[in-house]
């Protein structure tokens, strides 16, 4: 009996970190989503200018 509860508990704790990191990819994912919004953004705004003659090659 002992020996489960063990495992139990290593079990809950490997929960928690696996929650943790989870939790920290999806901040990450977020962000990457937020660049990559920003970039089309930018790209589009390039596209727009050189288009118009604003930017000269």
């Amino acid at each position: 009996m002992e020996s489960l509860e063990k495992e139990l508990a290593a079990a809950k704790v490997e929960l928690r970190e696996m929650k943790a990191s989870a939790s920290d990819l999806k901040v990450q994912f977020d962000r990457l989503n937020d660049i990559k919004a920003e970039h089309a953004k930018c790209a589009g705004l390039l596209k727009v200018a050189s288009f118009n003659g604003a930017l000269t090659t």
